[in-house]
């Protein structure tokens, strides 16, 4: 399962190489672990995780944000981190187990299976075997006496690591050519 450092580390990243400061990061990463605060009403993978759902909030949310009269350009940034968010957490658990993604519209939850495997044997061309598979279920929304889930892995946090040192070191390289460009215009 994508554990909460994935389902912060993807939107937030994602906000950073589109050039967004970090409050819209931040925005976009916090939404990005949301969903999985069904756990609290001890059903996981409820509705929280359709992307219907998601479309409706972030219809409410944008009409409260053009009440606000919020500035337009921050307005659509906060939209699409919001957006962002909620449909990436989604759209990973597909991937790993079923999710009710289009929940009430489909009443069955969706899990995609996707394995790219390699078959090396001597004297044969390897093969390259991929494999698609798309599952469903029917869509039951239980309530958990038990639930254990983990946090983090190793995996996770070396993966989430390399994409945060990506993003930090342009930042950094583009922190350092302002500079100079600051420096050399001073002394024309």
């Amino acid at each position: 399962m994508p554990d909460p450092i994935t389902h912060f580390a993807v939107p937030f990243i994602a906000m950073r190489l589109l050039k967004k400061d970090y409050k819209i990061a931040v925005l976009a990463g916090v939404v990005g672990i949301l969903p999985d605060f069904d756990v609290l009403s001890r059903i996981h993978r409820s509705v929280t995780h359709s992307i219907v759902l998601h479309i409706t909030i972030i219809a409410i949310l944008a009409c409260i944000l053009i009440l606000s009269k919020v500035k337009s350009n921050i307005r659509k940034w906060i939209l699409i981190a919001v957006a962002f968010g909620l449909i990436s957490h989604s759209v990973m658990d597909m991937f790993y187990d079923y999710t009710p993604i289009l929940y009430p519209i489909l009443q069955h939850d969706i899990l995609i299976h996707v394995d790219v495997s390699i078959h090396i044997q001597e004297g044969q061309i390897p093969q390259i075997l991929p494999k698609l598979e798309i599952l469903l279920r029917e869509t039951n929304f239980t309530s958990f006496i038990n639930f254990e889930a983990s946090l983090t892995t190793g995996q996770t946090i070396i993966i989430s690591a390399l994409l945060l040192f990506t993003v930090l070191t342009e930042e950094i390289y583009n922190g350092i050519n302002n500079k100079r460009i600051k420096l050399s215009r001073k002394e024309v």
